[in-house]
């Protein structure tokens, strides 16, 4: 059941098995990049600066996420440290790229918002 799931990764401190803390991790890592994708693209961040600045910000959001906001330590569930930093990194760097992508509009995404904005359409 996806529920209980959720309403346990967004409580702190919540006792974790590794696969369990993997899963949410994971999951975690796409919807950073899905969201850091179309703000890159609102703001026209490009080339690699964007994707360095991209793995820096979401590997930075996960540890917090794990460290801070769980409480819990790569020792405690047996993994290496780097099991939890970059799980998920390829595939959430994939919806990073395909959301920051042309589709999205990259500088044409920013003309349409300050219309929006601007002319209140």
């Amino acid at each position: 059941d996806v529920q209980p799931a959720v309403r346990k990764a967004l409580t702190a401190g919540s006792e974790w098995e590794k696969d369990e803390l993997l899963d949410v991790l994971f999951w975690l890592r796409q919807a950073v990049g899905l969201v850091l994708g179309l703000l890159w693209g609102w703001l026209a961040v490009e080339g690699l600066f964007g994707v360095i600045l991209y793995a820096g910000v979401s590997t930075a959001i996960v540890f917090y996420y794990y460290s801070a906001f769980q409480g819990v330590s790569a020792d405690m569930l047996g993994l290496p440290e780097t099991d939890l930093l970059f799980e998920g990194f390829k595939e959430g760097l994939a919806f990073f790229v395909v959301s920051r992508g042309k589709w999205c509009g990259g500088v044409e995404w920013r003309r349409v918002m300050m219309c929006v904005v601007v002319k209140g359409l």
